[in-house]
């Protein structure tokens, strides 16, 4: 997965890692970016399979779809929300 790029997100490095982290989000956040991973997802199975093996639904009755997950405590996890239901929750209370 490393069209994500992910390890560019830091807690530690480069100078202003909340910059780097806020630049880094706002790029995938372009629709354009993120349905360009969407769909990489999409055409590889392995990719795919990697992903469902991984998501789940959330106790708030929604499925949290998992991105990007090394793994590792210390970093940062990639995560999307799907839900069909038309409440609202505090994503805060999560």
């Amino acid at each position: 997965m490393e069209f994500l790029n992910i390890e560019n997100l830091s807690f530690t490095t480069p100078e202003d890692p909340n910059q780097n982290n806020l630049d880094y989000i706002s790029t995938i956040s372009d629709p354009e970016v993120f349905l360009g991973i969407l769909n990489k997802y999409i055409s590889d199975k392995s990719l795919l399979k990697w992903v469902a093996d991984r998501s789940y639904k959330h106790i708030n009755h929604f499925d949290k779809i998992v991105l990007f997950d090394n793994e590792d405590p210390n970093s940062f996890r990639l995560t999307m929300n799907a839900s069909l239901a038309t409440t609202l929750h505090n994503q805060r209370a999560d």
